[in-house]
């Protein structure tokens, strides 16, 4: 890709897109399907090929593309092709035979004319045999043919021909339905339309000469309304004097069924294997979209003691199977796949308020960190510049994902992923911003003027939804999962919500809402009649330009045609179930068909595939999936046991049967909030997330009523039962603190007042703060100047009452009055608390954490200085640290003065002289124990934590790899334990030992690995290496294992080359055993 050599007519320095109906050019030959739509566009050896299909074939899977018209130069046989300029939607390559003779082509998505203009020869145009040539006015026509438009009427079908003046066709002597055209016109060309009947030549002749030269798409996006506005502009040039700027511009159904326009759609209608087009005469289009919104993540499920009901303890198991299996893969699919593992997990541990929530948070942040960094020699996990191609690409690739196939489902899984941790971590985005932003950029760049990358890689704009093939294919494009595809919107939208990026914001919502439709009326055919009805199947797995398939790439399972359309779970695919009858009704229909065709529709007999559809069934149907999840649990099924999506299964099932169905009729002024209502219980509830650092009022309203207003405080899900009514003469519609509010919180830094229309900073300069001891205030205004924001110069007391005070005569900035008299809010501060450590950075038992750290600590109260030397490292492995607050004391930051050694175990403890500014004591001493980053392996397998990434486990086989019951050095050793019926456990280097999380290390030069053992089991299997995988493998019955610890040394296999499985046990069951200290011996 680095050496690839660009088929351009010139060269630029634009951006190359790919991912287009037309990249496939970009291989520099004449071949291919370019669906334009009517069209399809061959380019050949001989000029191109155009075919009008009409219909699709039997099995409704394809367009029927017959009778073509051949155009082209007389004498022609071209060399190659170039590309000569694109548009967002418009496209003129160039089909060269010799430096001053070729054919330029010009064609556009959607635009029923085709334009060919001729250079160093004179056109020809060849119909098949059976073709008839009329006059426009239906007779036949006669050659020499002098008029300016031709009609040709073949296979059912019908051509129009438009040329300039003075244009003369002639009727070949050897071949009679071979067009030979003469022309004087200093611009030659011939424009072909599709026609219907005879009529339509009439309305595309005004427009026959105006030749499409670009085409910009814009959109723009009011979050209080929730509209997104699309905006189209066409440039023509014009080849005959006077012609007018205006094309013929054809829809597809998603644009004309489902957005808001005026368009005057009294154009021919076209076949496509979408459904109809319509099409209409302009240079400029409005189309405007619905964006509805959807939340980040669903809130915690209520418990209700029922044995059918949520159940802690099942969720409690399924976050620690998680939190104990920290390793990712090396490729950027399923590496994201478990990124966004670790912060779905890790947020649903924040709603739960699980203990768990620290660790999952440290894996979430640890993996991305990782992913958006290098480290020289790193042969995973780091992203690169493409220069050639204006891309940044991630590494390990995986489906050709190197050569932009798949990149917006990989990379959604890391703006996703980014988004939910920055709303845990908003430290996270001051580190890595920039680089998470260069990767939304990479499929989906907002900013035109950005040349570092293609506008929007992966969105046809036109098409509605995105393509998966990187330069396409000779047949055309193809996407299958279209529920990735919406991923990567929902990313987008989040991380621009994150980031405070309203061009990325605008541009996720952009997308979300126009390719949830489409994927709902292409993929689901929601509507019912945009399948051919030849096509017996109610989905399709994959849409392809020319049609579309019942399989998928990897299966004709029709669970798994089903499930692709499904995945990841998450609450921004509650399109899918928009139409719940409708999507309900597929779901079970789809298990009919799964049972009809393979026996069975018993999910535990599934494998992953059981889980997939387990998650879906949470959104179309959650009390099934509920009872059906109980069932597996009960069962001990490993579809819920061991599969790592379980708990967003378990916990998103439980929360959406308490809301109920989504109301699609309720609008939010906010884009990451939801109205749900159970039909049941007849609960309406209202949820919303604020991503921002200020409250904000929500409005929600139902068409054009509002319906009334409910305060989001920053950084925080909410969710209420009761909306307040919106008071149209409120000036101050909210406050934080609210007025007479009690027990705020200690470390309270700023104070918020809403008001109802954006207002001038000079007219608030009379506020004031008033009470004991009041520290120095500074304001400013945010969120369109609405959010006053008066932040303190110092602490407020505790247990002490304060008064902010609004004078009258607050300004709008169109110059009005808005608040007549002033306003006082009351409040109270908390009295002094306990002094509690709140969180560390890393967290107690953290593994893995870097030599150069700087450890952060957290109070709920700040921290007197001049006891800050409790504060120290203690133990055989201490050092020396300076401690120095932030955050008014909140933190505590602990630098060593000397980098930390790998695979190291430190303690830093926390003195029972610590103590507040209020004057309260830690009391007891505590103790914060992590483990640094072990040395490369090899030599290093185990010192104090493990170096691998990957650990499977078979049978009830069950790993500990940091227990501190018996270490033979250090803290920590690990721990195996049999269970119930024993097995074994696979150490890898990798994430796995084959595939994509497939990570050999070069053994050559070491003899033995070496490693001490202990346990009440005096023999175990032990395995080095794979004979498959690794092609180098041994194994001994490992005998002599007594309670004390015992050094053992076990050969490593030749060829020592490749070792992905570092070491393999197998254990009796009820039987345990402890490893420590393990290593490779050099010879």
């Amino acid at each position: 890709m680095l050496r690839w050599r660009f088929p351009l007519v010139q060269p630029t320095h634009k951006a190359i897109p790919t991912n287009k109906y037309w990249t496939w050019l970009l291989r520099g030959k004449a071949s291919g399907n370019l669906w334009s739509y009517p069209w399809r566009v061959d380019p050949t050896n001989q000029g191109i090929n155009l075919f009008f299909p009409k219909h699709s074939n039997a099995n409704g899977t394809d367009s029927v593309c017959n009778a073509p018209l051949q155009v082209s130069e007389q004498g022609f046989a071209d060399s190659g092709v170039q590309v000569k300029r694109w548009g967002d939607w418009t496209l003129t390559f160039r089909l060269v035979q010799q430096s001053q003779k070729y054919l330029d082509v010009t064609l556009g998505e959607g635009m029923p004319l085709v334009w060919v203009q001729p250079h160093g020869a004179s056109l020809a145009v060849t119909a098949d045999n059976n073709a008839v040539f009329l006059r426009p006015d239906g007779n036949v026509a006669s050659f020499p043919y002098y008029r300016r438009s031709l009609i040709i009427r073949v296979a059912n079908r019908m051509y129009g021909i438009y040329l300039p003046p003075n244009s003369v066709t002639a009727r070949s002597a050897t071949n009679h339905t071979r067009l030979n055209i003469s022309e004087s016109s200093p611009t030659p060309f011939a424009a072909i339309a599709p026609l219907n009947t005879r009529r339509d030549l009439a309305f595309f002749r005004p427009v026959a000469a105006s030749l499409p030269i670009g085409s910009h798409y814009d959109w723009s996006y009011d979050a209080a309304s929730g509209n997104v506005t699309t905006t189209w502009h066409v440039l023509t040039k014009a080849l005959v004097t006077n012609s007018p700027p205006l094309v013929a511009q054809s829809w597809l159904p998603h644009q004309w069924m489902q957005a808001h326009y005026t368009l005057n759609l009294n154009g021919p209608s076209y076949f496509s294997p979408r459904g109809p087009l319509k099409t209409c005469i302009g240079n400029n289009f409005e189309l405007s979209w619905r964006f509805d919104g959807f939340l980040p993540f669903l809130p915690a499920p209520g418990t209700s003691g029922k044995a059918t009901g949520f159940n802690p303890a099942v969720m409690k198991a399924l976050l620690a199977h998680c939190a104990n299996n920290p390793s990712y893969g090396d490729d950027t699919y399923w590496g994201g796949k478990d990124l966004l593992r670790f912060a779905q997990y890790m947020t649903m541990a924040h709603e739960l308020g699980n203990p768990l929530y620290n660790k999952l948070r440290h894996e979430a942040s640890h993996a991305l960190g990782d992913w958006l960094t290098y480290s020289p020699g790193e042969a995973a996990h780091y992203f690169a510049w493409y220069k050639n191609w204006h891309a940044l690409v991630g590494f390990k690739d995986s489906y050709d994902s190197a050569k932009f196939n798949d990149q917006h489902f990989h990379y959604g899984y890391f703006t996703y992923s980014t988004a939910l941790l920055a709303m845990q971590d908003p430290g996270f985005l001051k580190k890595f911003g920039p680089m998470i932003t260069l990767v939304a950029k990479e499929y989906a760049n907002w900013n035109r003027k950005d040349n570092r990358f293609p506008l929007l890689r992966t969105f046809d704009v036109w098409a509605g939804h995105s393509w998966a093939g990187g330069l396409g294919s000779p047949g055309g494009e193809n996407q299958e999962s279209s529920s990735e595809a919406m991923q990567s919107w929902i990313g987008l939208y989040l991380l621009g919500m994150m980031l405070d990026n309203k061009h990325m914001e605008a541009t996720g919502a952009m997308g979300y809402a126009i390719e949830s439709r489409a994927a709902l009326d292409y993929w689901f055919n929601q509507p019912g009649n945009l399948f051919p009805p030849q096509y017996k199947h109610p989905i399709l797995g994959m849409v392809w330009s020319g049609g579309g398939v019942w399989g998928t790439y990897f299966s004709g399972d029709p669970a798994w045609i089903y499930g692709i359309q499904c995945l990841p779970q998450s609450p921004g695919l509650d399109y899918l179930v928009r139409y719940r009858r409708f999507a309900r009704a597929l779901f079970h229909h789809m298990l009919a068909i799964q049972k009809a065709k393979t026996g069975t529709d018993d999910l535990s007999k599934m494998g992953d595939l059981g889980n997939v559809l387990l998650a879906q069934a949470s959104q179309a149907d959650p009390a099934w999936a509920i009872q059906q999840f109980n069932r597996l649990w009960a069962a001990d099924s490993p579809i819920v046991h061991d599969n790592m999506e379980a708990g967003v299964t378990y916990y998103d099932a439980h929360t959406y049967h308490e809301l109920g169905h989504r109301l699609w009729q309720v609008h939010f002024s906010l884009g990451t909030a939801a109205a749900y209502f159970n039909q049941t219980t007849k609960l309406t509830s209202y949820l919303a997330y604020n991503p921002y650092l200020y409250p904000l009022v929500i409005t929600a309203k139902q068409a054009k009523k509002t319906l009334g207003c409910f305060v989001a405080l920053p950084r925080r899900l909410v969710v209420l039962h009761h909306l307040q009514p919106l008071s149209a003469s409120a000036a101050i519609q909210a406050t934080l603190p609210a007025e007479s509010a009690t027990h705020v919180v200690r470390n309270l830094q700023k104070l918020f007042v809403v008001f109802a229309k954006s207002v001038q900073l000079r007219s608030l300069q009379g506020v004031t703060l008033t009470g004991p001891d009041t520290p120095s205030i500074s304001l400013s205004l945010v969120h369109h100047q609405r959010v006053l924001v008066c932040t303190l110069g110092g602490l407020l007391q505790p247990d002490a009452s304060y008064t902010l005070t609004v004078p009258s005569g607050v300004k709008t900035t169109s110059g009005n009055t808005l608040l007549t008299s002033t306003k006082a809010i009351h409040f109270t501060m908390a009295a002094e608390p306990l002094l509690r450590l709140v969180r560390s950075i890393p967290r107690n038992n953290a593994s893995r954490v870097a030599s150069a750290v700087a450890i952060k600590l957290q109070f709920n109260d700040p921290i007197r200085a001049t006891s800050l030397a409790a504060i120290h490292f203690v133990g055989p492995n201490a050092v020396a640290a300076k401690c120095q607050p932030f955050q008014h004391g909140f933190g505590v930051l602990v630098k060593p003065l000397q980098a930390l050694q790998t695979d190291t175990t430190y303690t830093l403890a926390i003195g029972p002289t610590v103590s507040s500014i209020g004057g309260h004591f830690f009391k007891h001493q505590h103790l914060i124990v992590f483990s640094t980053r072990p040395a490369s392996c090899p030599p290093n397998v185990y010192t104090e934590s493990y170096v691998g990434h990957g650990v499977n486990t078979d049978g009830t086989v069950q790993v500990d790899l940091r227990n501190k019951e018996h270490p033979h050095s250090g803290m920590y050793a690990i721990k195996i334990t049999g269970g119930a019926k024993g097995g074994s456990a696979y150490f890898f280097n990798g994430s796995s030992d084959h595939g994509d999380g497939y990570k050999p290390v070069n053994l050559t030069g070491y003899k033995y690995l070496q490693f001490y053992i202990c346990g009440d089991t005096h023999a175990v299997w032990f395995k080095i290496g794979h004979p498959v995988f690794d092609g180098a493998f041994f194994q001994t019955h490992l005998t002599g294992i007594a309670t004390h610890y015992k050094r053992m040394q076990l050969p490593v296999p030749k060829p020592k080359g490749h070792i992905g499985t570092l070491f393999v046990i197998s254990i009796k069951p009820d039987k345990t055993i402890y490893l420590d200290d393990m290593r490779f011996i050099k010879n």
